[in-house]
């Protein structure tokens, strides 16, 4: 090796801002993590970052009003109902650049100019935001978006960069968690592209009402697809898609400012990309290691689905675009499962009610007469696939369903006893009844897997290239399904032993035998993330990852309090295999807590 190239991190460790010891031919990190050590990233410059105001909004007479200093933020997080253009004609042009950066030639194409007079954006008594300058600053998102990403890959088109994250969220995450519509999808990624920048934004004149609107679905049609862009980019492993670290932040920014500029009106006006664009944020800033702003956002789309309206299958509403309505429904679900995961795997406190209209279906995704959101022209989606990913989504759905059934009947029974014993000694009876019936309930629900599920390598398909595609959608479903299964599994044991409710669940209550439960529920799981892809694994991202670190930290608590050697032993063996595992994902929340441990 190189004197020069001796003295750097290689690239896998840099972009996880951990020390590398520079050992050929892998250093320590890149072999245990099982990855590949290359030393291909450009060097970048010594010294302090040079720091940028909003968006460049200063170049435009814009500034911003003050804001949370969070500079080490992935994305900005300036509120545009507070930014405005100063109001003063003195020394200020007709015209005015929007950026005082020299662009590269394929950002040249893009540079534009405001004409008219400069004009007050913001009334801060009522906080009225005028439109003209909105969509000016709008403008410069894109813009912004179209300069990052020809810094980060000069050599590619725009178009196929958008192309392909969002091929690679639908073939990845897509038979996760299907709230978006392909075909909208697709025609809307024009919108990310040079040609979406406007060559002048008049703002001397107000826009019409048409052109208005016109303009807030573009913004909203712009901020779902570069929310599914980083989504992907940030997601996927190096190996699925190694340019996504380049460009997850440009991506990810311009989603969220662009989502800020018209906040107020889609929570005036919501739809269903409301709650699409708040989930992928979530999940965004969930991968970030910003769980605390991911909770937030998914706090948002609770909120958003108490005040919009989501009309049942079962009773559809008159005069309501249907796909609305089928968008609408899947996203509350989809939403409903992220809030039971958040508070299993991080004691969140959510509404574990089941609505009305999710407990007299036994189907909420793959119903007859659900409208495709695939685009069926596309090969590898041809007819049966869509309807077996969401036959496979709804069995994910109702296993988190059932576990926080029993998880509400748990802390129920808990409370009931403590408050009410004395009173009424027959009352926890019913509810322990109560609670064994759900247990059974839940430990069933993946007994009839379907065919597809339970052997990913067994479907027909006569063109080799759609066969490994739809493996893998489904490879991804069995494992999402199993690793959440042993998971719940776990945490539901755990629950009801810290409670002294494990008989009510039909089981053995000694300590002795519930260590061995959890050990063998571990073992079980170690199974299965023997026998499946390690690249479903990395796919599944932090959620997959927090399970994993769940039922390893329970086996840890059972390490310290078992005294039998056998038991101790083989906990001891599987949280070692388990923390294998968690250093082969990469997990970026993992990084930040075992650098807040060891600092």
């Amino acid at each position: 090796m190189s004197d020069w190239l001796s003295k750097r991190a290689c690239d896998s460790c840099r972009r996880k801002k951990i020390k590398c010891d520079a050992t050929t031919p892998q250093c320590r990190n890149c072999q245990s993590a099982s990855v590949g050590c290359t030393y291909n990233d450009p060097r970048r410059k010594r010294g302090p970052k040079v720091r940028r105001g909003p968006s460049g909004l200063a170049g435009l007479g814009l500034s911003p009003g003050p804001t949370p200093g969070h500079e080490h933020d992935l994305a900005l997080h300036h509120s545009p109902s507070v930014f405005h253009i100063d109001n003063s004609t003195e020394g200020s042009p007709s015209s005015l650049p929007l950026s005082n950066q020299q662009p590269s030639p394929r950002s040249q194409s893009v540079r534009h100019e405001t004409t008219g007079p400069s004009v007050r954006a913001t009334d801060r008594a009522t906080g009225w935001v005028s439109p003209a300058a909105v969509e000016l600053a709008a403008q410069r998102v894109r813009y912004d978006l179209l300069v990052a990403l020809d810094t980060a890959m000069p050599s590619v088109p725009v178009e196929d960069i958008v192309d392909q994250c969002i091929s690679l969220y639908l073939q990845y995450y897509f038979p996760i968690c299907p709230f978006v519509h392909e075909p909208r999808l697709r025609a809307n990624a024009s919108l990310a592209l040079p040609d979406s920048v406007e060559p002048n934004v008049n703002v001397s004149s107000p826009p019409s009402l048409e052109a208005e609107m016109m303009a807030m679905m573009a913004m909203r049609s712009f901020t779902l697809v570069t929310a599914v862009c980083a989504v992907t980019a940030l997601n996927l492993s190096f190996t699925l898609f190694p340019d996504g670290h380049r460009i997850e932040q440009p991506f990810l920014a311009a989603s969220r400012d662009m989502f800020r500029l018209y906040e107020d009106y889609d929570i005036e006006n919501p739809d269903w990309t409301s709650m699409a664009i708040r989930l992928l944020h979530s999940s965004a800033l969930h991968t970030c290691g910003r769980t605390g702003r991911s909770w937030h956002a998914l706090g948002e789309v609770r909120l958003i689905a108490t005040n919009l309206y989501i009309p049942s299958r079962s009773m559809p509403a008159q005069n309501f675009d249907p796909l609305e309505a089928q968008m609408r429904r899947f996203n509350y679900w989809i939403s409903k499962m992220a809030e039971r995961s958040a508070m299993v795997l991080n004691n969140r406190q959510v509404d574990l009610r089941t609505p009305f209209f999710e407990r007299s279906l036994e189907h909420l995704f793959a119903a007859p007469d659900s409208l495709p959101l695939l685009d069926s022209s596309r090969k590898h989606n041809e007819h049966p696939f869509e309807e077996r990913l969401l036959t496979g989504v709804d069995l994910c759905c109702r296993l988190w369903a059932l576990a926080a059934d029993v998880i509400s009947k748990v802390q129920s029974t808990d409370t009931h006893e403590s408050n009410t014993q004395q009173i009424s000694p027959s009352a926890p009876a019913g509810n322990i009844s109560h609670l064994f019936e759900s247990y059974i309930e839940f430990i069933a629900v993946l007994d009839q897997m379907p065919p597809w599920l339970e052997s990913p390598e067994s479907i027909v398909c006569s063109d080799e290239e759609v066969y490994h595609y739809q493996k893998t959608c489904f490879f991804l479903q069995r494992t999402d399904l199993l690793v959440t299964y042993h998971c719940l599994k776990m945490v539901i044991l755990h629950n009801c032993t810290s409670l002294d409710l494990t008989a009510a669940l039909g089981l053995n209550d000694e300590p002795l035998a519930v260590a061995l439960q959890k050990t063998q529920i571990a073992y079980d799981l170690l199974h299965i993330l023997d026998n499946v892809p390690l690249q479903s694994l990395q796919v599944g991202g932090e959620p997959c990852v927090e399970k994993i670190r769940q039922v390893g930290s329970i086996l840890l608590e059972l390490v310290q309090a078992v005294q039998n050697t056998t038991i101790k032993k083989r906990a001891k063996d599987c949280f070692a295999r388990l923390l294998n595992y968690l250093t082969q994902l990469n997990s970026r929340v993992s990084m930040e807590l075992s650098s807040d441990f060891t600092g």
